[in-house]
């Protein structure tokens, strides 16, 4: 993963340590109301 970083602009460095923060984010409130990611996928799709 190192290796894929060195190779990438800032503004994608940025984008991606933005898109693991949100996806963190959503584990966290998932677990924290014993949720699974299938309960949060039925959820979104109503």
């Amino acid at each position: 993963m190192d290796e894929i970083r060195e190779t990438m602009s800032l503004e994608m460095k940025k984008q991606m340590e933005l898109s693991v923060s949100i996806a963190n984010r959503i584990y966290e409130i998932l677990d924290e109301k014993g949720m699974s990611q299938k309960d949060f996928a039925q959820l979104m799709s109503y």
